[in-house]
């Protein structure tokens, strides 16, 4: 839980795969690009990061997990 009225840093520790996606033939893929992030509705908290270093790659089934750490 975070108090309303301060500001924390938080860190999430996401593997490679995490913004993969299903292509036409049905491959998981990853491609490079920005990606934006919002962890609420209302916008208030967002940001984005870039994926970079080749154009497409194929990838593994996902798992879902993503340690975060809050400073």
């Amino acid at each position: 839980m975070l108090n309303p009225d301060r500001t924390e840093k938080i860190t999430f520790h996401l593997p490679v795969d995490s913004p993969a996606f299903h292509d036409m033939d049905l491959n998981l893929i990853i491609e490079t690009g920005k990606i934006n992030v919002m962890i609420d509705s209302c916008q208030a908290i967002c940001g984005k990061f870039g994926v970079t270093g080749w154009e497409t790659m194929k990838v593994k089934p996902l798992e879902f997990v993503c340690p975060v750490q809050v400073q």
